[in-house]
This record gives C-alpha cells, structure tokens and sequence, in this order.
C-alpha cells in the first residue's frame, strides 16, 4: 500500500548516487539500473513504503517521463508475483501500472507512474458512491476471473497463518494477554467455524489487499489498482470485504449492506454462482472476521518487528468490524463480545501507557 504523500527530495542525479553508494548501496544501485535501462534521470524523490520490505521511488527522466522505481529485495520478496499478477489483471481489463522494465536477480521494477491521488485521500460522504461503484466493478471482474496462470491457493495453511498472526503479535506481544489453553482452544474453535463457512465460497481471483490506499485516482476519472503482488485463488467475498470494511476508513452499515447486495448483482450479472442475499451477507461478515483477525496482527507486527507504529491507530476500527459482525449473527455473538469486553478495553490501556 504506497503512499504517495512524501515530500519530494529532488538531487542532482550524481550527487543523489554518491551520496547513497555510501549510505544506501541498494538505492544507489537502483538509481544506476533506472538509467541504464530508461535512461538519463534529472530528479530522484523518495516515496515511503507500503507494509513491506520494498521501497518505492520517483525517477523524472532527462524525456520528461516520470517513473517509479521499486527496490524489492530478492531474499525478503518476489518480484516475479508481481509481473505475472500485472500481465494477468492487464488481460482483465483491470487497469494496473504499466511495466517499463524488471530485473528480477535485483529486485528491480520500473513501473508507471500514477500520479499522486489515492482512492483513501479523494474520498468523501459525496463522492464515496461514485468512486465505489468503480472499484466495486473492478473487484468484480476480478472475482468472476478464472485464470488460466495458476496463482496460489487461498487454502486453510494461509488462512491458519494468518490467524494466528491476531494471537502471536496483537494479543501476546503487544497487549501481553496471557491466553491459558481453554482460551486458546476457544479462539481456534472460532477459528474452525471461520475456515468451515470460508470454504463453501465461491472462489475467484482475489487481490487480497483491495482498499482505498491501494487504488488511485488516474486523470481524476478512473481508477487503477497497486499492491496486487499477493494475488490467490480464493473467496468471492475477500476483495468486497477489504473495500467496504476498509481498515482505515469506516462507513455506515447501512451504507457497507447496500454496496454487498450491489456486489452480488454484479458477480450473479457475470454468470458467478452466489446464494440468497442473506447468505451472502453472512459470507462477507464471515470473511470480513477472518481478515480483520490477521490485519490486526499484522499492524501489531509492523511496530514490534519492523518498528513502524503507523498503524496501532488503526487497530481499534480494524477490531470494531468483528465486534458488529457479532452483534449481526448469532454465530460470532460470543466472539465479537469478548473483542469488545476484553481486547479493545486492554488495547486502549497499552495505548494510553505509549
């Protein structure tokens, strides 16, 4: 998830590269690879990264052209997901950055320049409708894919993995809650529920990361999707449930029921197999548990392993969406209580002692 709101540090191209041979040989070696590929650069600006190990940067070439260029370090990531997943969405129609150029034993992209306006930082109660319904038809389009490339699984080793990420990091390390085995075992009971109704889904191709910091506004009219490296085969729901319980930007239930029951039209329009419009809404409620669970866990992860503290503030509306899903059905009541009665309570202690 790139954010595109850095201020620009633009050097002399020389003096930029002599400077980070020392500091920053990876950079340094990224601004050399930019020009040997597309060319004599003028200006270089950092960009801050997204939730991973890569690192994105602004190269405006001696044409005129502006690129970006990303540093993907090959022992910590794959850029070669990220093509495949690029050439894929691009044969969907999706609209994605255009790749200039790779070099995968580097860890090298150079990819389009969108500009600077997220979907997260244009929104607002008057425009909220349009620009969903866009991203509503994308996530659509791509849900009703079936690729022939394969891509991953979205299979019950991730989703254990990514569960247990909610126990590891947010609720022993960060909030160091002591579970005894009863309550673990409880947790993995909800856990079990969660997989069984995850599993009866229909599957499409998923983005896994598809929310407003993750699509940008292209000549204020479209819309483009970024962070898409993570791409699997999963449920039909995942994507609806990343836009519409945004992890850090909330609207009304009201608002979240009407675009799901849009969605399901959509997916019913493109010949998708769907249930009655309650089921539906029951699988997205579900799936929304399930990544609002690993979200939560990875923001903790980010301060105590990566030490970036940016996202503990979004942790509570992040854990919010399990505890309305409880007070919604029946089958999550107990859990979205104890989020509410014991995890967000703690949460706010360890927040007010930092």
């Amino acid at each position: 998830m790139i954010n595109y709101f850095t201020a620009m540090l633009e050097r002399n191209l020389f003096m930029m590269t002599a400077h980070l041979s020392q500091t920053d040989a990876r950079l340094g070696l990224l601004c050399q690879w930019i020009e040997q590929t597309l060319g004599s650069v003028t200006r270089v600006s950092a960009i801050s990264g997204d939730a991973s190990f890569r690192r994105y940067f602004r190269f405006v070439l001696n044409s005129g052209q502006r690129v970006i260029g990303v540093d993907a370090p090959p022992e910590y990531e794959d850029v070669q997901a990220f093509v495949k997943v690029q050439q894929l969405l691009k044969s969907l129609d999706v609209r994605v950055p255009d790749l200039y150029a790779g070099d995968v034993m580097q860890g090298f992209l150079a990819l389009e320049d969108l500009g600077d306006a997220t979907l997260f930082s244009v929104l607002s109660e008057d425009n909220v409708h349009h620009w969903y319904e866009l991203a509503l038809r994308m996530a659509a389009t791509m849900a009703s894919a079936r690729p022939d490339q394969a891509l991953p699984p979205y299979d019950v080793t991730l989703l254990d993995r990514e569960m247990q990420l909610f126990i590891d990091w947010l609720l022993e390390r960060h909030l160091e809650l002591r579970l005894s085995c009863r309550e673990k075992n409880w947790l993995y009971d909800h856990f079990e529920r969660l997989k069984q109704i995850i599993a009866v889904q229909t599957v499409g191709l998923v983005h896994r990361d598809f929310h407003a910091r993750n699509l940008m506004v292209v000549d204020h009219k479209t819309l483009a999707t970024i962070d898409f490296q993570d791409a699997v085969i999963g449920p039909v729901t995942y994507d609806l449930v990343s836009l519409i319980k945004d992890c850090y930007v909330q609207w009304p239930q009201t608002l979240r029921d009407r675009w799901c029951d849009a969605f399901r039209e959509q997916l019913k329009a493109k010949g998708v197999t769907v249930p009655s419009q309650e089921e539906f809404l029951y699988w997205t409620d579900t799936m929304g548990i399930q990544r609002h669970l690993k979200a939560a866990g990875i923001f903790a992860r980010l301060w105590h392993r990566d030490g970036k503290p940016g996202y503990l503030k979004d942790i509570p509306r992040t854990l919010s969406y399990i505890e309305q899903a409880g007070a919604r059905h029946d089958a999550w009541r107990t859990l979205g209580e104890w989020v509410q009665d014991v995890v967000q309570p703690r949460l706010a202690e360890v927040q007010e002692q930092s």
